[in-house]
C-alpha cells in the first residue's frame, strides 16, 4: 500500500537521492517515470560533459538578442537626441514633426509595428526586409521615441540659473 501511494514523484525523488550529486542533470525523465531507476544511473549525464540538444539554439538566440540590443542602442540613442532637439527647436515645423513621430511610435504597440513592417509593407510598398532587419527597424523606431522623451525631459530639467551660468561662461544655448 505504501508503494502504491508513493507514485512517480516519489520514484523521481528516489532517483535523485540515489544519484548523490546534484550536478548530475538533466535526468532522463522517461526512465524515471517508467520506474526503470535501476538503469537510470547509466543515462545521467553531467551538464558540462554533454550539451543539451537545444543549447546551440539557445546560445544563438542569446547572441541575436545581444546583437539586436547593441545595434538598437547605437541607432536609437542618437535618434532620440535628434528628436529631442527637434522637439525643443524654435521651428514650429520641426517641433510638430518630432511630436507627431514620438507620439505615434510611443503609442503604437511594438508587435503591431513588427507585423506591419514584415507583412503589410511588402504588399503595399514593394519593400521587404529580412526578419532581423524588421526587428531592428521596429525596435529603433520605438526606442528612439522613448529616448526622445527622456532626453527632452532631461534638457527641460535644467534650471534657468544653470542655463544663464553656462551662457555667461561662453557656452551656446
Amino acid at each position: 500500500l505504501n508503494h502504491a501511494l508513493r507514485g512517480p514523484c516519489a520514484q523521481l525523488t528516489d532517483l535523485i537521492s540515489a544519484c548523490g550529486d546534484w550536478r548530475l542533470w538533466p535526468l532522463c525523465a522517461r526512465s524515471a517515470m517508467q520506474g526503470a531507476h535501476e538503469h537510470a544511473q547509466d543515462r545521467l549525464v553531467l551538464v558540462g560533459d554533454a550539451a543539451h540538444p537545444m543549447l546551440p539554439y539557445l546560445a544563438q538566440g542569446a547572441g541575436m538578442t545581444v546583437l539586436l540590443t547593441a545595434l538598437t542602442m547605437l541607432i536609437a540613442v542618437p535618434g532620440g537626441i535628434m528628436l529631442a532637439l527637434m522637439r525643443l527647436s524654435d521651428s514650429r515645423l520641426l517641433s510638430t514633426a518630432s511630436a507627431c513621430f514620438v507620439e505615434f511610435f510611443r503609442n503604437l504597440p511594438l508587435i503591431l509595428l513588427v507585423y506591419w513592417a514584415f507583412y503589410v509593407m511588402p504588399v503595399f510598398m514593394n519593400i521587404q526586409f529580412s526578419a532581423f532587419t524588421t526587428g531592428l527597424v521596429a525596435l529603433c523606431l520605438n526606442v528612439s521615441a522613448y529616448n526622445s522623451e527622456t532626453f527632452r525631459a532631461g534638457i527641460n530639467s535644467i534650471r534657468k540659473g544653470q542655463m544663464e551660468a553656462g551662457i555667461a561662461m561662453g557656452m551656446s544655448r
